[in-house]
């Protein structure tokens, strides 16, 4: 027995897994950039960026033609999301992570090729200002998408794309038909123990890029150029739109409250859509309440959106509610019958968003890392899967832990300190790594630095990653605690004090580096490095959970067949 989980229950639970509905869905992202200015790439070859990536993938046919349904635009077009089908192991996760970015690389290869841009995937924090405008929104989603995307990009600018991060969802297929009520309830209290347990490590972990855009202090003609700044992820530290006034232990404390607190959000004009809750982690919802769709309501308001005028009518009325919400009297549009339309049916969309069951939690803290070269200081992993694969493990033996109730959190709940000492952890994570002295929460807001709170969490669920069969996944987490690896940040910060010979271990002020060889050179190693990636989950096909198998075994078919006729 480890902290009250009994080894049967343990074993209940990897039955479960094995054999019960896929619980792990793996988001990843990336800007188009070109690989030698890192100027974000707005088009191809005609095409906003996106939808070439997917369209080369469909005209391959056969499987490359499925996978292109889940290659798909965040709110730009410049940010390219692959969002691969839910799986059973973090391994399989990672794998087809990796996969699906080796695909859509594949397919700005020979976008390349054919049209003569230098297109690469950026992970991470734009190393180069974006200049995102209102029309790198997607042509090709549906209008209520295409217009909350068009405000959104007006209101945080180029933020918004120069943020590409990784997500990671979890469920719990081992607490059975429950109802969506219970389970519901359970993700809600997740989400929050995920929150104060493991945000911090995840930050600690996972960030990757130091590396930011920055501009010099000479005058009158500054230099611009790449900066190394003082946050171990740029994308977290500076370009993350995160929603602070949202970040309420409300939210997350139980079902009542979490709907009590949506509601205030919606009414006073803060929730937009009902998905925009950029938080670290956020309790996500399954199926919501069909109801009238936004193209009905603009044909009941009189606006043809078929026409010019018509779309741009409505999406001046659509960014009114957005702008002003149900509550602020004095905005020109509030006497009118179609903004009223539209609002009201803003407002019932929200609320069926809130009432929906939450079916997962999602940790937004994620970051894909370069490719490091052997001789690399700080380790020896060398690809973007071998970490991935580590932290994808961490985070799912965590959330087995958290949810089976161990005695180390008998009392944690979701109250206001516990947050701010999550927060705190956080900003600490960020700027320190893993000796950033942090409150570890599960004992008491103890003192310590991340890397003790880390072995302490790794020992206390070392039954749970055995009974998964994690333990030897886990074995990059534990060489850095004890000091034998680095986290990729802390990786990237000695090769560039080796690249450039200076000092990079005062974080005082962002620095400026001198050229651009080293980002340039991340980019090479990582395109680079595909061909060894792809091996390494060939090799770890056969520790995946049988039921996931055929599906990377056909991502791998796929990737090698579309690479053999593009780069090979």
């Amino acid at each position: 027995m480890a902290s009250g989980i009994t080894t049967r229950r343990l074993d209940v639970i990897r039955r479960a897994i094995e054999t019960g509905d896929p619980h792990l869905g793996a988001e990843t992202e990336g800007i188009v950039v070109d690989a030698h200015t890192f100027d974000v790439l707005h088009s191809l070859g005609g095409q906003q960026p996106t939808t070439a990536v997917s369209g080369w993938l469909r005209n391959q046919g056969g499987e490359a033609a499925e996978i292109a349904r889940d290659i798909v635009p965040d709110v730009p077009e410049t940010t390219v999301e692959a969002n691969p089908a839910p799986l059973r192991s973090p391994i399989s996760t990672a794998a087809a992570q990796r996969l699906m970015v080796i695909l859509a690389d594949t397919a700005l290869q020979r976008l390349n090729e054919t049209h003569g841009h230098r297109a690469q995937l950026l992970h991470g924090a734009a190393w180069r200002p974006p200049w995102i405008t209102a029309e790198d929104a997607s042509l090709g989603a549906e209008p209520f998408k295409r217009l909350y995307y068009q405000f959104q990009i007006g209101v945080h600018g180029d933020k918004v794309g120069a943020a590409a991060g990784d997500h990671y969802n979890l469920s719990a297929p081992w607490l059975g038909e429950v109802g969506d009520a219970d389970i519901s309830r359970k993700m809600i209290e997740m989400t929050g123990r995920m929150r104060l347990v493991g945000g911090a490590l995840s930050v600690a972990l996972s960030a990757s890029s130091p590396l930011f855009f920055a501009a010099g202090f000479e005058r009158p003609s500054p230099k611009f150029g790449t900066s190394i700044t003082p946050w171990e992820s740029a994308r977290l530290g500076h370009v993350w739109p995160g929603r602070t006034l949202m970040d309420v232990s409300g939210l997350y404390r139980d079902p009542v409250s979490f709907r009590r607190t949506m509601r205030q959000f919606a009414e006073s004009g803060t929730l937009l859509s009902g998905r925009d809750i950029w938080l670290a982690v956020r309790a996500q919802p399954g199926k919501v309440a069909p109801g009238p769709s936004f193209e009905e309501v603009c044909a009941d308001a009189g606006l043809d959106l078929a026409s010019e005028d018509g779309r741009e009518r409505a999406r001046v009325l659509l960014h009114a509610c957005f702008q002003h919400g149900p509550r602020f009297p004095d905005h020109i549009h509030r006497t009118e019958p179609a903004w009223q339309k539209l609002e009201a049916w803003r407002q019932d969309l929200l609320e069926r968003v809130l009432r929906a069951p939450r079916n997962r939690v999602e940790v937004r803290t994620l970051e894909t890392p370069p490719a490091f070269a052997a001789d690399s200081p700080g380790g020896d992993y060398r690809t973007p899967y071998e970490w991935i694969k580590a932290i994808h493990a961490l985070l799912d033996v965590l959330f087995v832990w958290l949810a089976e109730n161990p005695q180390q959190i008998d009392e944690l709940e979701y109250g206001e300190l516990e947050l701010q000492a999550a927060k705190s952890n956080e900003q600490a994570a960020l700027y320190g790594g893993l000796d950033a002295q942090v409150r570890w929460i599960p004992s008491g807001m103890h003192a310590m630095s991340a890397r003790e709170a880390l072995g302490r969490l790794l020992h206390d669920t070392a039954p749970v990653a055995d009974a998964l069969s994690h333990t030897a996944d886990l074995e990059l987490i534990r060489r850095a605690v004890t000091g034998e690896t680095c986290p990729p940040a802390a990786r990237m910060r000695m090769e560039i004090g080796d690249w450039y010979g200076i000092d990079t271990a005062n974080r005082d002020n962002a620095r400026l580096l001198p050229d651009d060889s080293y980002p340039r050179e991340l980019l090479r190693r990582t395109r680079g490095a595909m061909a060894r990636e792809i091996d390494t989950i060939a090799a770890d096909l056969p520790r995946m959970p049988l039921l996931d198998r055929p599906r990377i075994a056909a991502l791998l078919a796929c990737v090698r067949r579309v690479r053999d006729g593009a780069v090979g």
